[in-house]
């Protein structure tokens, strides 16, 4: 099965793949615990990464040049 890079629905389940990756690791090196330095960026990483994604598909999609 051959990936569509041009696919929206691609880079959605990519970025729910990361997601999840990410929130296992920090629980697996934190232990579950709330009190681990790691544990602060459960959440804060993810987030960053979906908003970043979303500015990088609207600049790829539109373009540099094309009206809003």
């Amino acid at each position: 099965m051959a990936l569509d890079f041009k696919d929206r629905e691609t880079w959605t389940r990519i970025g729910y793949v990361l997601s999840v990756i990410w929130m296992v690791g920090v629980l697996v090196v934190s232990s579950g615990k709330a009190t681990h330095p790691a544990f602060d960026y459960i959440f804060i990483v993810p987030l960053v990464g979906w908003t970043l994604g979303l500015l990088i598909a609207r600049f790829i999609w539109r373009g540099p040049d094309r009206p809003g």
